[in-house]
């Protein structure tokens, strides 16, 4: 059935305009926009009025119509339009259109009455018997989606290409659709009957080293986020920007079903405000991540459908948080091949996420989400990425505003359709596609084809299908939060938490400090020891409040249903008197006399010591890069003067300190008063529990440094700006001379309660020829529990590049060091237990990047490394590549 367009009715009015000459009077049409039909050859003015515009249209024999819209933030072009015909009329918000009496106007159609919306809390399309061919499930996607488009107004595109909220279209059938959930660590809506379960935060499940816990984790955000819709959850955010409380029966309110999450950029500098939020310093790592995290948001029991989409950020080379909008990075063809465009290039070719962001910055000069090279030419046309873009919240405006690449508002959201960026997080689009139009920057082909990619991707999800038979669609409430899901974010808790420093004390049975004994006196001190926002994640961490993450809340700050690390030790220690805790010094103040004297009088008393220590958001955050590295305030005096007081009065006890925080920090100033140092990152909100079970033995450490821990004069060394990964000193394990005074731990390391061995690698002469790219030989390690206690170990394999590679550039860059590109974490293995690990190294493994930025393999033997992550244990083998030194893919011209 056909459906008319619909129109606002008109509020008509005569207005005299003084400067006429003729008797004619200009009647106007409020809230209206009269679409092409300029009079030729094409006239526009800046008008302060639309008087004056009226009178121009009078002035102008020509003209019979006009447009006339005042200016804003995000106009600054002509605001005057005169027009021959009103033929394209349509409504559009703060603009008036009116004929001056020339000839009369066109009569406009009677709009059909629109079919009802869906009912409260459907939020789907199709749902009332609509039989348009974009509701026909046996028509390919591809068909239905054409169609759909081709029944949308003109003028009611631009507001679908708009993250938060895409409007409905009742004239369809279609509801709105909220773009861009935010599920860095767990779902950030509104709790159902009950809350999104929250797990650690990136930093801290990287640290894991497992990759089937990353995507088992997104895929338990996946389905509690179909759970949470089901049941009218919502995000914050509409009402944050209105100003007003949203009704959540709304079907419009509802969320999404795609989140704006993983993080893949790169830990390129320890001062990165958003170190927290992505995963390591190396690109293998960050791409397994990007694959396991998609994999497991978009896949689960319906092949049919997306089970969530993800969206991958931020494209490309985002690594600065201060004048972020405005930024430039400066990166070469070498290190965007080497460093930054490996793990999307490893997530997009080996798990089809179906989302990407693109980020705030310019690269080399082009704003990210205007590089038609970048999104067009290499993700789309290289990658055969099939997905939508969306920029990063107001990235499109920056274009105009803070990169001054363009000059308008028009021209910047034409430039993002064009590029490639099919949907605006922020409001250029919306208010300024059709004055592209008009200005013929962009036509309506661009516009569709956004739309294609965006409408594509929720008929993806099954919101264009009948319900009955999609299992993601009948979730219930029960799914959220429950008893497996938390079970599995303890463990991701368990994992991350990582083991830097046990020595033996002479204190007591003279053995290593940790574990600790159950039902003796210990003392908590510091910062950290009873936060609950770090360990829940809290406004840094990517949650807006303690609503979201607490159904007990009564406000945002009531982390009512968290443990803090006092807590969770207090409760596994048995009786709770047996458990102190003070303040000692906070995180960024002053210490003051009354909290060190009492943390000295408990210390005196404990029979172990815990300093919580570490950062917070008030060091690091979104929006925020550090200057120092160095541990923040004056916890590092807090501590000696604690120690120092129980040495004067002869008490020698184990003194255990634990890192709370996100980025890499020079704690050298703990090494030495501190027996053990474990690293907990930011936790998750199960955090304290693991921390405990770690501290006492019921659990043994497995994590792995997922970054260098350098000292605070590394950062006097590089500069924030400097975006090469081998230029002198060099930058993490790949390029940093490993024996470099200024690193403390290097990438990969962690301690356990036990010992591993690997056995010698009797493996025959291996050789692959890069004639066959595929071709790829295995070989097999064993891995031996020597010690006395259960454990698991990561086992890390790296590649050498022959001794003849130089660095592509010139000499005066480091040499590439080893390169991580395979990794696996053992099962729980018991006393004198080992397990057989399989690996298999190809030619695309070995892929050395030359100085244009293309992927190549060189012929020659390359040593391969096993490593345990204790900086000591380790086995090795080498393979040779034969054949001659081929590009096996070339970086597009133009990056």
């Amino acid at each position: 059935m056909a459906i008319s367009r619909l129109f606002i009715v008109a509020v008509v009015v005569a207005v005299s305009v003084s400067r006429c000459t003729s008797s004619l009077q200009c009647i106007l049409d409020d809230g209206v926009d009269y679409d092409h039909y300029d009079i030729v050859p094409r006239i526009y003015h800046n008008a302060s009025s639309v008087s004056e515009c009226c009178n121009l249209c009078q002035q102008n024999s020509h003209c019979n119509f006009f447009t006339y819209e005042e200016h804003h933030d995000d106009m600054v072009l002509e605001n005057c339009w005169l027009k021959t015909s009103d033929k394209g009329r349509h409504p559009m918000a703060g603009r008036v259109s009116g004929s001056v009496g020339r000839v009369p106007p066109t009569p406009h159609p009677t709009p059909s009455p629109a079919p009802s919306p869906s009912p409260p809390g459907v939020n789907r399309a199709c749902s009332h018997g609509e039989t348009y061919p974009f509701c026909n499930t046996s028509l390919s996607i591809n068909e239905r989606v054409m169609d759909l488009i081709s029944r949308i107004h003109d003028a009611d595109k631009p507001s679908l290409m708009t993250a938060r909220h895409s409007a409905p279209l009742p004239y369809l059938g279609v509801p709105a659709y909220d773009w861009g959930v935010n599920s860095i660590h767990g779902d950030q809506v509104s709790c159902g009957t009950s809350c999104a379960t929250n797990y650690p935060l990136p930093v801290a499940v990287a640290a894991g080293f497992n990759s089937s816990m990353v995507e088992e984790l997104a895929r338990m955000m996946g389905r509690e986020l179909r759970a949470l819709r089901l049941e009218h959850s919502c995000e914050k955010h509409l009402a944050l920007l209105t100003g007003s409380p949203q009704d959540p029966t709304l079907p419009d309110a509802c969320i999404g079903l795609d989140t704006w999450a993983p993080n893949i950029n790169l830990n390129r500098d320890p001062r990165w405000g958003r170190n927290w939020e992505v995963g390591s310093e190396d690109p293998y790592v960050t791409g397994q991540i990007g694959i396991a995290y998609s994999k497991g948001f978009q896949e689960a029991e319906d092949p049919r459908y997306l089970l969530g989409v993800i969206t991958l950020k931020h494209w490309m080379a985002y690594n600065v948080e201060e004048n972020r909008a405005g930024y430039n990075s400066v990166v070469s063809r070498f290190d965007l091949g080497d460093s930054y465009l490996r793990a999307w290039r490893d997530s997009v070719l080996k798990a089809n996420p179906a989302g990407v962001m693109c980020s705030y910055n310019a690269l080399n000069g082009v704003p990210t989400c205007a590089s038609d090279v970048l999104n067009n030419v290499l993700l789309r046309g290289q990658w055969e990425f099939d997905g939508y873009i969306t920029s990063d919240s107001g990235a499109i405006a920056d274009i105009y505003k803070s990169h001054k690449y363009l000059r308008t508002a028009p021209e910047a959201a034409a430039a993002g359709i064009k590029a490639g960026c099919d949907i605006n997080s922020g409001g250029v689009y919306s208010g300024n596609v059709d004055l592209a139009l008009i200005s013929h920057l962009l036509n309506m082909t661009d516009v569709d084809t956004a739309l294609f990619h965006a409408f594509r991707t929720r008929m993806r999800l099954g919101l264009f299908d009948p319900p009955g038979d999609q299992p993601y669609e009948h979730y219930p409430p029960s799914l959220v939060s429950s008893p497996a899901h938390v079970q599995l974010s303890y463990e991701a808790s368990l994992q991350g938490l990582t083991l830097l420093q046990n020595k033996k004390t002479t204190c007591q049975d003279g053995g290593e400090a940790l574990p600790l004994r159950k039902g003796n006196k210990i003392a908590m001190i510091g910062g950290n020891a009873q936060t609950k926002t770090l360990m829940a994640g809290g406004t840094g961490g990517g949650l807006l409040s303690a609503e979201v993450v607490c159904k007990c809340a009564q406000n945002s700050t009531d982390w009512c249903c968290v443990q803090s690390p006092f807590e969770g030790v207090q409760a596994a220690n048995g009786d709770m008197s047996l458990t102190n805790v003070s303040l000692g010094a906070d995180i960024t103040h002053p210490i003051q006399q009354k909290d060190l004297e009492l943390s000295i009088t408990q210390a005196l008393v404990a029979d172990a010591v815990i300093f919580v220590v570490g950062g917070d958001w008030s060091v690091e955050h979104e929006g925020m890069d550090r200057s120092s590295i160095e541990l923040p305030g004056e916890q590092a005096e807090m501590i000696m003067n604690v120690t120092s007081a129980m040495k004067k009065a002869g008490k020698c006890v184990p003194v255990v300190c634990l890192l709370i925080h996100g980025g890499s920090m020079d704690i050298t100033p703990l090494q030495q008063p501190c027996d053990a140092i474990l690293d907990a990152y930011y936790p998750g909100m199960y955090g304290a529990r693991a921390i405990a079970d770690v501290i006492f033995g019921d659990f043994n450490p497995s994590g792995r440094t997922p970054y260098t821990f350098y000292r605070s004069g590394f950062v006097n060394r590089i500069s924030m700006d400097e975006f090469s990964m081998a230029k002198p000193p060099g930058r993490g394990y790949r390029y940093l001379d490993p024996q470099d005074q200024d690193i403390i731990y290097p990438f990969g390391f962690g301690l356990s309660y036990t010992t591993f061995s690997c056995s010698p690698l009797t493996i025959p002469t291996m050789k692959l020829s890069n004639s066959n790219v595929s071709n790829v030989v295995s070989f097999n390690l064993t891995v031996t529990n020597t010690g006395s206690k259960p454990g698991q170990v990561v086992a890390m394999v790296y590649f050498v590049p022959p001794s003849s590679h130089a660095h592509p550039i010139n000499s005066s860059y480091m040499k590439l060091q080893k390169q991580l590109f395979s990794f696996h974490k053992s099962s729980l293995l018991q006393e004198k237990g080992n397990e057989l690990m399989q690996f298999s190294v190809g030619v695309e493994d070995l892929v050395l990047i030359d100085k244009d930025g293309n992927r190549t393999s060189i012929t020659g033997e390359y040593g391969i490394i096993i490593e345990l992550g204790d900086n000591g244990t380790s086995c090795s083998t080498s393979v040779t590549v034969t054949g001659m030194d081929t590009i096996l893919e070339s970086l597009p011209s133009g990056l």
